[in-house]
């Protein structure tokens, strides 16, 4: 195995294992959620690439016992969506304005919840 300091970050799968074992150093005992990339403007983020990315993602998820959310399934998609300026739910074609921003929170809070069950408060 590599060393962690030695762990080439700027892969996917480098940065994932980098990541992964820090939260776990600092956290040990905490579940640990991924989410993959929501959808943008076809010509910012092509969607073969993003479904190519989360199923990497799936993979390296299920080897390491870790949690998943498919936030490419939230609802949010290219379509409705323009570059550089503000569509239904991007600001700029890939990062979520308002409506994108709760569309993905009330989406992955739906996929947390399960696992945290009555032990969730709200503030």
């Amino acid at each position: 195995t590599i060393p962690l300091e030695n762990v080439d970050r700027t892969t996917s799968a480098g940065a994932y294992r980098y990541a992964l074992e820090k939260l776990h150093n600092l956290y040990p005992n905490a579940q640990i959620f991924w989410c993959t990339p929501i959808h943008g403007y076809h010509t910012i983020r092509h969607p073969s690439d993003i479904v190519n990315y989360a199923e990497s993602l799936r993979i390296a998820t299920e080897y390491t016992g870790q949690v998943m959310i498919d936030t490419i399934r939230c609802g949010i998609n290219g379509v409705n969506e323009v570059s550089g300026a503000n569509g239904q739910y991007l600001i700029d074609g890939l990062h979520p304005n308002v409506n994108g921003a709760k569309k993905i929170g009330y989406y992955n809070a739906s996929r947390v919840l399960p696992f945290i069950g009555n032990s969730f408060t709200s503030v």
